[in-house]
């Protein structure tokens, strides 16, 4: 199954990245799709499954994410100590739920 928009190497940035789109999610009801945010009132346990086919995709073991918002904002990620992060805002962070 294939759950990428886009998901390639780049000389610029060497971390794995990709957009996904929205298939290949275990989310039910209004998040019946592969949702990744934890802070949209999906149900936990979906959103960790799902952010588990990503790492599983993408062959990665942590996961560092961003809510999509429409500004000039930058966020810099230099390292996560193997936690998983879900940015709401740039320079907000919030840890992901175990």
């Amino acid at each position: 199954m294939n759950i990428f928009f886009q998901a390639q190497q780049s000389s610029i940035i060497e971390t794995p990245h990709a957009i996904f789109n929205k298939r290949g999610g275990v989310s039910k009801n209004r998040f019946d799709s592969l949702n990744t945010s934890f802070q949209v009132g999906d149900d936990h346990h979906a959103v960790t499954q799902n952010r588990e086919l990503i790492k599983k995709a993408l062959n990665i073991e942590t996961m560092v994410s961003a809510l999509q918002v429409h500004s000039d904002g930058i966020i810099s990620v230099t390292a996560t100590n193997n936690q998983e992060l879900e940015f709401r805002d740039c320079g907000e962070r919030q840890e992901s739920p175990a």
